[in-house]
């Protein structure tokens, strides 16, 4: 799968954020936000997406989000919501740790809801389609 990357805006709230979108030569394209609310959807249709993928309870909407009300507010949010043709083809909801203190700390990116390394690391992705993803462009 060829993908080209293009950039835009996505409006989250109260600010602008920049993000990148796959544009592969089928009609796969991405979005990166960085709240629940500006991903675009309702909980009826992200539970849809996790239910036709197969993924657990610990990936709909109202898991994820009450663990990010509890766990993640300290942290920044990036959900990668993937659509073909208006469809949700993948959901990746990741969170942004910063661990240590300047000058000697680093970014660490993980799963919402795997405040410590994931027992279950199964996101709402269908099987063996993930090389697009992890060999496309990065998000701003």
């Amino acid at each position: 799968m060829n993908v080209q990357p293009s950039s835009h805006s996505v409006a989250t709230g109260t600010r602008t954020v920049p993000t990148d979108v796959l544009e592969p030569s089928g009609s796969v394209q991405f979005v990166v936000v960085d709240s629940f609310e500006a991903a675009g959807m309702d909980a009826a249709e992200w539970n849809r997406a996790v239910e036709r993928l197969g993924r657990p309870v610990y990936m709909t909407w109202h898991w994820l989000r009450i663990w990010w009300q509890f766990y993640g507010q300290r942290d920044s949010l990036r959900i990668f919501v993937f659509r073909e043709g208006g469809d949700i083809v993948g959901l990746l909801p990741f969170y942004v740790s910063q661990l240590g203190l300047s000058p000697l700390s680093v970014q660490v990116a993980r799963l919402v809801g795997a405040n410590i390394p994931p027992k279950v690391f199964d996101p709402p992705w269908p099987e063996g389609t993930d090389a697009p993803v992890w060999h496309g462009p990065s998000p701003r």
